[in-house]
């Protein structure tokens, strides 16, 4: 995918919020990747149920 920092945010109804933010001392741009439900979440990152 090419990115260089990714950032979490955990969402009501355990939810998932992935992004990624660019920019410069001037201009922020944050990019949402994805907006996952916890077992696609647990799928994308390779988490195993127990």
């Amino acid at each position: 995918m090419g990115v260089s920092n990714l950032f979490r945010v955990e969402l009501t109804g355990y939810w998932r919020m992935l992004y990624s933010l660019e920019g410069n001392r001037i201009e922020i741009i944050a990019f949402v990747l994805y907006l996952i439900d916890h077992p696609a979440y647990d799928k994308l990152f390779g988490y195993k149920r127990k």
